[in-house]
């Protein structure tokens, strides 16, 4: 090739590199959805509904929630009997911590330093430590077969649903002991549970009494309200003033019901996809997310009109958790284009990432097979000089924002 037609192609690339960059870098930090499933955790840009990453974490995932910082995310893994830390910012499981027989459910304090693990085969909470990511003490005692849990507005009271018992089990978190009045007789085979903001109410579904459990948190007494299907988890929005219950049980719906009169809102029940679990809604309250098992999908309910879309979400999405913060995480990977040989040297093109993690990035760099040599740059087709010439060189790129650096792009 001439010198004339390689500096050309040197332009083009560099110039199509600039044009693919700017389109990269538009999108800005999102709350990231969390959805647990078999043998992974899909995270989904909550601004897009995109799927932006996968993550690795082998086995039968269930429930997941995030820390209040948004910094750290818990996902219970019922194959292993563990929870996974994984970091927020990289998508990295950061720690591993063994826990109960068959682990479903998970609660975290409102001041970020406590995990709550429900152990549904040995009727115990595990309790773990955030800041060393170890277990504190022995396990607690609940009821039979704990499923759903937890933890009060105030951090003072952990709720424990037994599917086994019909009962709710109230803990003081200072001494991890039940609290007089405790348990509370609630409906059959309580599911889940939530509180309202204000901590007056904690709402239980009631999946073999089709029914929903309302508990006045002051007394302790439980109301009934009958819902006519079989319920499963249950979210509320930041105001209040809406509950969202996923009916798992061939209803393929989401129930939509004010918590003053528990009656239908207009537009509900939501249709769904294949038997819906797990339900969260994201801090503004503009959008209600469920995870379908039998769908592989997750449901995208407009809470004004509650009309909803679906985004695919690996095999048998369980649960949700929506990361309280926007937070950005770092880039997904560049995608390598071509390497043009120099003297001692080679220009390497990429297509950057589709997503940018929420920030900017600023530096793309090429690395050498072998050697590992670099060469970075902050837009256009990478430089490395320093080869040895006569010797075959394959690249990878990775691309960094303000959070940290991506993984290598396939060579």
């Amino acid at each position: 090739m001439s010198r004339t037609n390689t500096m050309i192609k040197y332009l083009l690339g560099t110039f199509a590199s600039l044009l693919m960059l700017a389109g990269a870098d538009t999108a800005v930090a999102q709350p990231f959805a969390y959805v647990t499933s078999t043998n992974t955790v899909t995270v989904i840009n909550t601004a897009t509904n995109a799927v932006v990453k996968t993550i690795s974490v082998a086995g039968s995932n269930l429930g997941v929630k995030f820390r209040p910082a948004g910094d750290r995310a818990y996902v219970v893994n019922n194959s292993f009997s563990t929870v996974a830390v994984i970091d927020a910012a990289t998508g990295a499981v950061v720690a591993t911590v063994p826990v109960g027989g068959s682990p479903q459910s998970i609660a975290v304090k409102p001041d970020g330093s406590r995990v709550y693990v429900s152990n549904s085969a040995d009727n115990t909470v595990t309790v773990i430590d955030t800041s060393t990511n170890t277990v504190i003490g022995v396990p607690v005692a609940v009821g039979s077969q704990p499923v759903g849990l937890a933890v009060s507005p105030d951090g003072s009271r952990l709720y424990v649903g037994n599917a086994s018992g019909s009962s709710v089990t109230v803990i003081d978190t200072s001494t991890n002991l039940p609290v007089a009045g405790s348990p509370v007789t609630v409906g059959p085979r309580p599911n889940d549970i939530v509180f309202k903001p204000d901590g007056t109410r904690a709402y239980v579904t009631n999946n073999s009494g089709s029914s929903m459990s309302v508990i006045d948190t002051s007394s302790l007494a439980a109301t009934t309200v009958p819902l006519g299907v079989a319920p499963c988890d249950i979210a509320i929005d930041p105001s209040g003033s809406r509950l969202y219950i996923t009916t798992c049980n061939n209803a393929n719906t989401v129930l939509v019901l004010d918590t003053v009169m528990y009656l239908p809102v207009s537009g509900s029940p939501v249709s769904g996809g294949l038997y819906p679990k797990g339900v969260a809604v994201n801090a503004a309250g503009t959008f209600a997310y469920a995870a379908n098992i039998l769908s592989d999908t997750v449901s995208v309910i407009n809470t004004s009109t509650n009309l909803a879309v679906f985004v695919p979400a690996g095999n048998s999405p369980t649960q949700i958790a929506i990361n309280p913060t926007s937070s950005a995480m770092v880039p997904g990977a560049p995608t390598v284009g071509t390497a043009t040989a120099g003297v001692g040297s080679a220009t390497v093109t990429y297509t950057p990432p589709a997503f940018n993690g929420g920030s900017s990035i600023f530096t793309y760099t090429a690395t050498s097979n072998p050697s590992g040599i670099t060469g970075v740059t902050t837009g256009g087709p990478i430089i490395v000089t320093g080869l040895t010439p006569g010797t075959p060189y394959t690249f990878t790129v990775t691309a960094t924002n303000a959070i940290g650096t991506s993984g290598a792009s396939a060579p």
